[in-house]
């Protein structure tokens, strides 16, 4: 009888978590789009989500920059893309394409704190982009990518509007 109730309250606190969590990728409660160094709210540095997932490796291979002749607004930032066919794709639908925790660092979110990336260090992960501030955090990132994802998530859903830019001596390079 006790091991029903344990596993009745177990069941409902993970209904309660994905329920309050469902919104991962974006939701109007959490951190923006990143648009980190750009004075027009272009999201990303300007590089073009759709083509990340046009990739055949999944990792490191060239990012594509967008150009402004084919933007669309969305999420309170701009995005660019390459073509017309990438725009449609992404206009189409979004939440598609949009880069995990709102295209910060994914490194950097499980550990608490947000910073820019560079949009050439990537990650694809189970049809998702994850994106990184240097090759070292995409590396670290990549050799143990559930457990990061999992402590990203994890931040991003509880604390995702208060999490901090961090120091420069706490970073990854």
């Amino acid at each position: 009888m006790n091991r029903r109730i344990i596993s009745f309250g177990i069941l409902i606190s993970c209904v309660v978590l994905l329920s309050a969590c469902s919104g991962l990728v974006l939701s109007p409660s959490l951190p923006p789009i990143n648009t980190m160094g750009s004075k027009d709210g272009v999201a990303i540095q300007g590089y073009d989500v759709v083509s990340y997932f046009n990739q055949t490796n999944f990792s490191g291979e060239t990012a594509i920059k967008g150009s402004p002749r084919y933007q669309y607004q969305w999420g309170g930032a701009t995005w660019y893309f390459a073509n017309p066919y990438n725009r449609a794709q992404f206009v189409a639908n979004p939440e598609a394409f949009i880069p995990q925790y709102g295209g910060y660092s994914a490194l950097q979110v499980s550990m608490g704190g947000i910073e820019n990336v560079n949009p050439a260090t990537f990650y694809m992960y189970n049809r998702k982009l994850y994106l990184n501030n240097g090759g070292v955090s995409n590396y670290i990132f990549m050799h143990n990518t559930d457990t990061y994802i999992d402590l990203a998530d994890k931040q991003w859903c509880e604390r995702g509007p208060k999490l901090q830019i961090p120091k420069k001596s706490d970073r990854w390079g």
